[in-house]
C-alpha cells in the first residue's frame, strides 16, 4: 500500500493525470484484497511468491514437506499434523514491533466472513 501510495504521489507530482488515474483506480481493489488477505481467507500466494526462495529452509528446520494457508485446505486426513509457521514468514518481512502486535493480536481469532469484508457501494466497510 505504500509503494501504491508513493507511485500516486509520484504521478501527481509530475503531473501524470492519466496514471493518476489508473492508480487511483486500482487502490480500492488492492486494498479489498488485503483487507481479504489480512482478516479474512483470502490467498497469499502473491505474498509468498516474494519469499519463495526463503522457504525451503524454514520448511526444513520446521520439519514439513508443504507450506500452505490453512484457509486453502480443502481437507487434509487426520494424521496430517498443521504446523504454524506465521511467525518464522512473516519475520521475513522485517516487521516493526507494530506489525507484530497485530499479527499476535490476530492468532487464535476465526477470519472475517468474506461477505463481511467486501467494501459497499459507499465504499466504506460497514
Amino acid at each position: 500500500m505504500l509503494r501504491l501510495r508513493r507511485e500516486l504521489e509520484e504521478a501527481r507530482a509530475s503531473g501524470d493525470e492519466e496514471r493518476v488515474r489508473r492508480l487511483e483506480a486500482y487502490e480500492p481493489a488492492f486494498r479489498q484484497v488485503m483487507l481479504l488477505q489480512g482478516f479474512g481467507t483470502g490467498s497469499v500466494r502473491d505474498i509468498m511468491e516474494r519469499i519463495e526462495e526463503e522457504l525451503p529452509p524454514i520448511a526444513e528446520e520446521a520439519g514439513v514437506s508443504v507450506i500452505v494457508s490453512k484457509w486453502e485446505v480443502a481437507h487434509k486426513n487426520p494424521a496430517v499434523e498443521l504446523v504454524d509457521l506465521t511467525s518464522q514468514l512473516v519475520a521475513l518481512f522485517e516487521p516493526n514491533d507494530r506489525v507484530l502486535m497485530w499479527v499476535e493480536g490476530l492468532r487464535g481469532q476465526d477470519p472475517i466472513p468474506v461477505d463481511s469484508l467486501l467494501m459497499r457501494p459507499s465504499g466504506r466497510n460497514e
